[in-house]
């Protein structure tokens, strides 16, 4: 009882009282016998009001308190939450590769499971951690790590065909966008050629007119490379996106 308080009592952002509330639950818990599974449900929901308290140390040491409850468990539904949870802080704390393994673990679960919320949540965190992780590793040295490019073009790959099957246009154009930016860096030029081309349609379409004229940049880079062989130059190597 005390941790649904706690928890609707965050939702509404009555965070003193919601964090009084989860306490109490772990209190009532230790003195009437733990249940392992309320107990990492309430640190999970303490990791929530610790967060927006701005206590991010708190929030990571609960969370990974209840995750590591949850897995000797082996409850995955809400080891996917966490997880998210785990790998947004490092996102936030700009630890992106850190928050790529969560993310890629919150997307396998989910896939275990057919849950294509999860999925769609796990592959949104990913295309953003992947996009940082990118920049903050360097082009030249990404391009060396072929199974960070993997890791991306697979994740990308399944984003588009998630976004297809869900009828999100625009999502998938914007997946194809990273996908083509991945393809280019993997020297696979007509493949990238080919996928920037139909997000461009797309995108314009729908009226996506900043991502659009980001593609059109991309496929600017195809266009010069072309260019630059037929008068006999080596391409060196861009960045896609």
């Amino acid at each position: 009882m005390l941790n649904h308080l706690g928890e609707a009592l965050w939702r509404t952002g009555r965070l003193i009282e919601a964090r009084n509330a989860l306490t109490g639950a772990l209190d009532l818990l230790a003195s009437a016998g733990d249940d392992p599974y309320l107990h990492a449900q309430v640190e999970g929901n303490l990791g929530n009001v610790a967060l927006q308290e701005g206590d991010l140390d708190m929030a990571a040491a609960l969370w990974q308190s209840a995750l590591n409850s949850m897995a000797q468990l082996d409850v995955v539904f809400d080891k996917i939450g966490l997880l998210n949870n785990l790998g947004g802080l490092a996102y936030a704390q700009a630890d992106y590769g850190r928050a790529l393994a969560f993310f890629q673990e919150s997307l396998e679960l989910a896939q275990e499971l057919g849950d294509e919320r999860g999925i769609q949540e796990a592959l949104r965190n990913l295309t953003l951690a992947i996009g940082r992780h990118d920049e903050v590793v360097g082009s030249e040295q990404l391009c060396r790590a072929a199974g960070d490019l993997a890791l991306a073009r697979r994740n990308y790959e399944q984003a588009v065909s998630l976004y297809d099957r869900l009828g999100h246009r625009r999502e998938a154009a914007q997946a194809r966008n990273n996908l083509g930016g991945v393809l280019f860096r993997q020297y696979e030029i007509e493949a990238a050629d080919a996928v920037w081309s139909d997000a461009l349609a797309v995108l314009e379409s729908v009226g996506d007119m900043v991502t659009a004229a980001d593609v059109r940049r991309n496929l600017e880079l195809i266009a010069r490379r072309g260019s630059q062989r037929r008068i006999g130059c080596r391409s060196g190597f861009r960045r896609g996106n």
